[in-house]
Parts: structure tokens; sequence; C-alpha cells
């Protein structure tokens, strides 16, 4: 007996029918050409089948991870520390000890580094450090600038501290103090400790301080130093006071106003007048290509326009004049929009009551519009004047389909572009959305 058939039994003795009317009716709707009880039995089938499949898909998951577990119960005698600097972790290993099982988690230290790894260590450090200590300093030997005291040290492993050990001559910054009486060459240390976990080591550094002369020193310093020693004595004043004269020359302080000089002015307006330059032929470029756009997409229109009248027998004059004239009334009714065909065909009519051939004036039209279905046109209407208007109509009947057809591309790639536009907007918003359901959830947990 099948599965379903066990179902169907064991409903039947619950008191439910074997089939439920829901079942029943979403078979119908889904199969109305099908006997709802058969797509129903169907659909149980299916389901009986994949559900043994995947038990038995477990089943044999479940028996192959005991058959990898059971080769590693095996005892083992050693865990292996991980390597220095992977960190300490727990091993979960299952002790048989005495009558009773346990899991424990064992921690299991990192292998320490060797005495002879540790000294390499240190001493890269040490020298690496020692040496960006003296900054723009050339030699321990004499010491005038501000010392780095940075702890920063591309060796792995290594952590760095300073220690001064005489803060009357070196700040906590690394730069110097000079007092009045202070002796030149005077010979201080500094202390590098050094650390690799659990490991440190201490390396004293001396350092012979010498004033800077004034040659050694920029002109900032010099004036800083100034202000420094003036008010030395005035801890306690209200106001600082700044000296006359800096390393003997006179100087003199005022208040900076924010104005700009002449020469940062004359630079200012150079750019700002580039600029307004360069956004100028740039808005041009923008409304050429907006027109050259627009005179293509209106191509169609005005083909199909020019083979009606000449179809229905219009001279190529007149029906340039009735053509223009529509687009001047449209013009006319919406006159915030640019209509750039208009203006066009006003400009042809111009030139041909200025007793302008029409052949000639045509060739203008294609040559101002630079658009290729324009000096196209311009060449049909040339050679009808020329050899007759035999097979004008079925020519522009053939260009007014061939625009038709391209119009349609072009609609098909701004709206491609336009959608485009659009993907910036639609991440913000998805992005807001995210906030908005996220951020709460944050809030109250």
């Amino acid at each position: 007996m099948r599965a379903v058939d066990l179902y169907y039994k064991f409903r039947k003795k619950a008191g439910k029918p074997a089939v439920s009317e829901r079942s029943l009716n979403t078979a119908s709707l889904l199969c109305p050409d099908k006997k709802p009880e058969e797509e129903v039995r169907r659909w149980h089938e299916k389901t009986a089948r994949n559900t043994v499949f995947f038990l038995i898909a477990a089943l044999l998951t479940v028996s192959f991870s005991i058959m990898l577990s059971g080769s590693n119960i095996a005892p083992i005698s050693e865990i292996k520390r991980p390597e220095f600097g992977q960190g300490a972790r727990n091993e979960n290993l299952e002790i048989d000890y005495g009558d009773n099982t346990y899991e424990l988690a064992i921690p299991v230290e990192e292998k320490p580094l060797s005495p002879e790894e540790t000294k390499a260590l240190f001493e890269a450090a040490r020298q690496e450090l020692t040496i960006s200590l003296l900054g723009e300093n050339e030699s321990a030997k004499r010491v005038t600038k501000k010392l780095n005291l940075s702890t920063k040290t591309s060796v792995s492993f290594v952590e760095a501290s300073w220690q001064i050990t005489d803060y009357r001559l070196i700040r906590y910054d690394g730069s110097l103090l000079f007092a009045d009486d202070f002796t030149d060459g005077i010979t201080t240390t500094v202390r590098l400790h050094l650390y690799i976990g659990e490991e440190t080591r201490e390396y004293p550094i001396e350092l012979s301080l010498y004033r800077p002369t004034p040659s050694e020193l920029s002109a900032e310093e010099r004036i800083f130093g100034a202000i420094e020693r003036e008010n030395a004595d005035k801890k306690e004043s209200d106001v600082i006071m700044l000296p006359d004269e800096v390393s003997g020359e006179k100087v003199s302080f005022k208040k900076a106003d924010g104005n700009i000089s002449p020469v940062q002015a004359a630079a200012l307006a150079a750019v700002a007048g580039a600029l307004m330059v360069y956004m100028q032929r740039r808005r041009r470029k923008e409304e050429l290509k907006k027109r050259k756009e627009k005179l293509e997409l209106d191509y169609s229109e005005l083909a199909l326009k020019l083979s009606v009248l000449v179809g229905a027998g219009y001279s190529t004059r007149r029906a340039l004049e009735k053509t223009a004239e529509d687009y001047r009334k449209e013009k006319e009714k919406r006159p915030k929009e640019k209509h750039y065909l208009s203006n066009e065909l006003d400009y042809l009519l111009r030139l041909m009551n200025m007793g302008t051939p029409l052949e000639e004036a045509a060739a203008r039209l294609g040559e101002r519009t630079g658009v290729l279905p324009y000096m196209r046109l311009a060449g049909i209407l040339e050679s009808s004047e020329k050899n007759g208007r035999d097979d004008l109509i079925e020519k522009l009947e053939t260009e007014a389909q061939s625009a038709f057809e391209n119009r349609m591309i072009l609609a098909r790639r701004q709206g491609e572009k336009l959608s485009s536009r659009l993907l910036l907007p639609m991440f913000i918003q998805f992005g807001l959305i995210i906030a908005i359901l996220i951020i709460p959830a944050f809030i109250s947990w």
C-alpha cells in the first residue's frame, strides 16, 4: 500500500474526508481540464516522494558524520599549540576517566617565541625606534630639535613606550626646554621599554642637548621661543606679552584682518573668469546636443507631413510653407519649449523669399542642422528640383517610414538613459527604507 493511501485511510479514521475541500478547489482553479481528485492525489504522491527522499538523505548524512567522528575517537597524547601570534584557543575533548566520560574545553596557549627569536625582535625594534627618536636631529650627540616619541614600529608582536627621566629638559611631546641657565651639551637619558607578551626589555638612550643656533631654527620656532621666554615668569598674567625683537631683529605683531591680498584677489578673479567661460562653453555644448537630439526626434514627423502634403498635390515650396505654418502655431501654443525645427523651417523660407533657389536653401538647411536625415532630405528636394517630381512622393514616403523606425530607436535609447539616472534615487530610497526598519529595532534592543 502506498504512503498516500495510508494517509487517506488515517484521515477517514479521524472523521475527515480523504481530500480536503480547499485542496479540491485549488486543483479545479489551477487545472480546470483535469479531475480535481486525481490532480490532488498526484500532488500528494509527489510530496510523499520528496519527503521520503529527504528523510533518506538526512539518515545518510547523519550516518556519514557518525562514521567520520568515530574515526577521530582514537586516544590522543598531545595537542598542537597555535603558532605565536595566533592567540590561545580552547580544544574540546571527550575524556574517559574512571567509569565516567567527561567533555571538557582544554585551554591551549600559543607557542612562545624562542629566546633567540625574542632577542632578534627586541633588537630590531630597538634599532628602528632609536633612529626614529632623533627626528630631524642628525645625531644623539647633538640634539637641538624636537624628538619623535612615537611608539609605532614595523616589527611584529613588539609594543613600545618611552620614559623621560627629566621633564625639565624634555616635554612629554618630545619638544625641548631651554631655560636661561641651560648649559650646552647637557646630557639626559630617555628610556625605551619594549614588550612581547610578558617579556620586557629596557634600553637607556643618552642624548646630548644643545641650544639651537639661530640658523638651525625656522622663523616660526624662533618667534615661538621668544614669546615663551618673554612670558616665562608671567604665567598668572591676564595677557601674553609679545617680544620687540627675535634673534636680534626687530619684529612687530598685528592681528590678521582676514582680507585677501591683491595678488590673491587677482588670482581668484582669474579662476572665476576661467570657470565662467568654461561653464558657458559647456552649457552651449549641452544646448547643441539637445538641439541635435530634438531635431532627430522631430524629423519623422516632418518627413510624414511633407509626404502627405506633396501626395495631396501641394508643390514642394507650398508644402514647406504649410508645414512651417503648423509648427509656428504649435510654437505659439507652447512658447516655453524649445522649437528648433520651427526655427530651421523659418530660416529656410526666409532664404527662399530672398530669392535663393529651393535646392540651395535645402542644402543650407542640411548643413545648419548637422543631422544626417536632414542632409538626406535636402538631397531628395534638390534632386526633385533638378530632375522632376516623378518619384518625389515615393522617396518621401520611404524617408518617412525610415525616420519613424529611427525615432523608435532614439526613444528607446533615451528611455534607457532615464532609467539609469533613476538608479541613484532608487538606491537612496532603498537605504532609507532599510534604515527605517533597522534603526528602531536597534534602539529597542
